[in-house]
């Protein structure tokens, strides 16, 4: 280790390593007795590895509002990460570091969530130990991290509910509610590349966390500097006396007793976490030791409750663990068949066909068997089918990307089929292309999708009559603010309301907590049990009605039994509008012109600058603070006419609900278009959302040749919007 510091020294001097770094490097070691991180510092340290290291160490990755994402295999691997790599190649240990995803921040993850976790049902007198609900997808270590956290979970006195095999992350969502489970928690890192992984948390309405949870759980976790802990006692049955299992202070060995005194002294300080863990680690090796489960139960008190405190606290054992299985996937896919709206488009013999990737993910488990059901008719990718987490045959695993359709593009020429449809490795985005009039697969843009998908369910729920004129104003879209404002347009011509969002979808899982918190209490006491058509009526009667909910970033809802964006419920709804194309003679392509010509023309375009590392992460700040600070005041000749600062600033949506501080600048234009900025907070990236759009005159529609003429200049107006800002990203990056 003397040599190691004096490395480390001499690289924190020299400039190679900062001073966060070496800080952290020397904090892991000196809290963990695991040989592979020694090693792999000192094999990187050795070979002079300094921006590895920095990468790795300059902060401990922070538990944020979306939970964990980070690498968990570094751009270099060590010899001791290597060990005996499996039969794909992978690793044998995760990445070391603070800064990446691994044992030691999985760890200290669900140390923290477990305690907020006990301190809240402590708070609110709850029965039993909370429970936790966990599924993982098919990356690299993910089956190992979800193993780690369910151990550390029941080690620590909570209730874990694993996932059998891997599962999607709206699975997990519906998993949590339908278990009614305390919290979940979900190991991925969504589309990223392979070498990441990610830890995403959920509170028990089975939406991601949100205040005042999440800066609770945030400080739990931020608080914690080590990965050990010492497990409680497990949950073994009271000692008989006659079976000779009592055990007094003189059955105990000399350093329980040692401890013991050391306990004692602790309560008469008032030291009671200290004497908590000590009683605890007693407990561990002497069972049956009766006073000490009493004065552990005075310690806790003493810790926990103030003087006359009713609260009752979670049991001071182990928690239990539970498989989850097909019983969870066969109520999922009920409630995923109610999403049909007109099911008879596909029972009188649809001729649609589908090709369906999975992009090595989880989406087969649930997808395959419900288009089956439903009656479908469906081809797979046989290469992608395959749970795989290299993501061998893809550049990356995002169905955003054309690259990553293109083996189901080709299938479906090969083929004949209508439509391609894929979903990410969790299964919570969803991409597609179809043919398009001229007999050519094209790809939709992720506000397309959503804004085929909110017309054909509110067209289809005025048609059966579920809404009318006279409760259309508890019918709701909500859409967050880089999503097109078609579905805004939509909802306004149907008379619903729009509610806008921050990005993230855990915002719209917030949403439709507060509509099942509005209806009466004797109404919600068993509104999980209830069918859908009773939820609805619910909705519909004392509440909001959840019509439509989406992202531009691929990701989409139709109801409320999932409190997060679901690929699986988003491929039987867009199946469904495919099926109600078809019907009609049209194609997508062609329906969606239909809608533009009624409602106006919107074109969007994203754009993404990566900047990976310690350097990576100073220079997207840098151009946050930027844009902040010094906005332009004209883009392509267009004035900027407004400026919405969502960090610095106060908003309402149109609800009252005060919308949360978010680094994002939104740029109105004089020529009525629209650019954000924000940092993405998944990924190493600052993003660039530009929009455009043009209206019909009052009382006609586009025609056909107008629209095609529309989309060329709208497009070409974005092309250059796009090809501005790459150049004034150069030029603030470089003052």
């Amino acid at each position: 280790m003397s040599d190691l510091n004096t490395q480390l020294d001499g690289a924190v001097k020299t400039g190679q390593l900062s001073d966060a770094s070496a800080k952290n490097i020397r904090q892991l070691l000196a809290h963990s007795a695991d040989p592979i991180y020694a090693k792999s510092v000192e094999q990187l340290a050795a070979q002079g590895a300094w921006e590895e290291l920095n990468d790795r160490f300059y902060r401990t990755l922070a538990f944020g509002t979306g939970g964990l994402r980070g690498r968990t295999i570094g751009k270099i691997v060590t010899d001791a990460e290597r060990g005996i790599p499996d039969a794909k190649g992978r690793p044998q240990f995760p990445c070391v570091g603070t800064n990446a995803m691994n044992y030691f921040n999985i760890s200290r993850a669900t140390q923290g969530l477990v305690a907020y976790l006990k301190e809240w049902f402590a708070k609110n007198n709850l029965p039993g130990r909370p429970k936790i609900a966990i599924a993982h997808d098919t990356r690299h270590f993910s089956r190992d991290f979800a193993e780690l956290t369910a151990k550390v979970a029941v080690e620590n006195g909570c209730d874990a509910a694993l996932f059998e095999a891997p599962r999607s992350t709206p699975e997990l969502s519906f998993a949590v509610r339908h278990t009614n489970a305390t919290a979940g928690i979900v190991i991925t890192a969504s589309h990223n590349p392979p070498h990441d992984n990610g830890y995403k948390v959920y509170f028990a309405d089975g939406g991601q966390v949100v205040e005042p949870h999440a800066s609770g759980i945030i400080a739990k976790v931020n608080a914690l500097e080590s990965d050990v802990y010492t497990p409680l006692p497990k949950n073994l049955p009271e000692p008989d006396s006659k079976a000779e299992r009592f055990q007094t202070e003189n059955d105990l060995s000399d350093n329980c007793r040692s401890l013991l005194l050391k306990a004692t002294t602790a309560m008469e300080l008032r030291n009671y976490a200290y004497a908590v863990s000590l009683l605890q680690a007693i407990l561990n090796e002497a069972p049956g030791f009766l006073d000490g489960k009493k004065l552990l139960h005075k310690a806790e008190v003493a810790m926990s409750q103030g003087p006359g405190s009713k609260v009752r606290l979670s049991p001071s054992t182990q928690g239990t663990l539970q498989v989850l299985g097909r019983e969870i996937d066969d109520a999922y896919m009920d409630r995923l068949q109610t999403l049909v709206l007109q099911p008879e488009l596909i029972s009188k013999g649809c001729s649609l066909r589908i090709v369906y990737t999975p992009i090595h993910g989880t989406g087969g488990e649930i997808i395959k068997p419900m288009l089956q059901r439903l009656g479908f008719s469906f081809a797979t990718v046989p290469e992608q089918d395959v749970m795989d987490g290299r993501f061998p045959t893809v550049k990356s695993p995002n169905p955003e990307n054309a690259e990553a359709l293109k083996m189901a593009i080709d299938l479906a020429e090969k083929t004949g089929a209508d439509l391609v449809i894929a979903t990410d490795p969790d299964c919570d985005r969803m991409g597609v292309a179809a043919r398009n009039d001229t007999g050519q697969m094209q790809l939709f843009t992720g506000n397309q999708i959503g804004s085929l998908m909110a017309w054909y369910r509110a067209k289809t729920l005025f048609d059966q009559q579920v809404l009318t004129d006279g409760n259309a104003s508890r019918g709701v879209i909500i859409k967050t603010f880089v999503t097109t404002d078609l579905q805004k347009a939509i909802a306004k011509k149907f008379g619903l309301h729009c509610v806008e969002t921050l990005t993230g979808f855990k915002y719209i899982g917030e949403k439709l907590g507060k509509y099942e918190n509005a209806l009466p209490a004797d109404e919600r006491a068993n509104y999980r049990s209830l069918t859908e058509g009773e939820t609805r009526a619910l909705r519909l009667g004392a509440s909001r009605f959840y019509v439509f909910g989406g992202e531009e970033s691929y990701g989409y809802s139709g109801a409320d039994f999932v409190r997060d964006k679901d690929g699986n419920g988003a491929t039987v709804m867009f199946a469904e509008v495919a099926a109600y194309a078809k019907s009609r003679k049209l194609t997508l392509a062609g329906l969606l012109d239909e809608i533009y010509s009624e409602f106006g023309f919107y074109l969007e375009k994203n754009g993404n600058l990566t900047f990976e590392g310690a350097e990576g992460a100073a220079k997207i700040k840098k151009l946050a603070d930027s844009y902040a600070a010094n906005p332009p005041e004209k883009i392509l000749g267009s004035a900027v006419t407004a400026i919405k600062n969502f960090a610095t600033e106060v908003f309402h949506d149109i609800e009252g609900d005060k919308i949360p501080p978010e680094k994002m600048l939104i740029m109105e234009l004089a020529n009525g278009g629209r650019v954000a900025v924000r940092p993405s907070g998944t990924e190493p990236k600052i993003k660039f959302y530009m929009f455009a759009h043009r209206d019909p005159e009052p009382g006609r529609r586009f025609t056909h040749e107008e629209l095609d003429t529309i989309k060329k200049q709208v497009q070409t107006m974005l092309d250059n919007l796009w090809e501005f800002l790459q150049r004034d990203v150069e030029k603030r990056l470089a003052v």
